[in-house]
């Protein structure tokens, strides 16, 4: 009987190293039933950005209430997700990039309505329109 049980903890331990390899480099466990890898071209867009004082100012009370009491911030992360805290609002989804563009599809946490929204990057700033207002980032 112990026997059995000791080749069955080898087996077992033997199957989790051999799924772990398959992985692969970058790619990384999110739980126990789904693998995610890094998104390709998610470098030049990762990381955390800040609205830039080219962004528009008109508008921006309108869509992000408290805009001067909270924060200013977008973060993009390398596994796919995106989201933003911009005054009171906020906002987190999903991107693939595309050459210069980043298209996301992400839900108000205020609204709870998904939106879907593109980001290009031109000369080291992120641009896109919210709602209709045009926003610019900076790192």
């Amino acid at each position: 009987m112990k026997k059995i049980i000791t080749i069955m903890a080898i087996a077992a331990i033997a199957v989790f190293l051999s799924g772990s390899m398959l992985m692969g480099e970058g790619a990384t466990r999110k739980d126990d039933n789904e693998v995610r890898t890094t998104v390709p071209g998610w470098d030049d867009f990762a990381g955390k950005w800040y609205l830039s004082s080219n962004t528009e100012i008109a508008g921006l009370e309108k869509v992000f209430p408290d805009i001067y009491a909270f924060g200013n911030e977008l973060e993009i992360m390398p596994d796919g997700r995106i989201s933003w805290h911009i005054g009171a609002a906020g906002a987190a989804g999903t991107y693939e990039v595309y050459d210069n563009q980043l298209v996301a599809c992400v839900t108000d946490i205020m609204e709870d309505d998904e939106v879907k929204i593109a980001l290009t990057l031109k000369d080291g700033e992120l641009s896109m329109k919210y709602k209709a207002v045009p926003l610019v980032f900076t790192k």
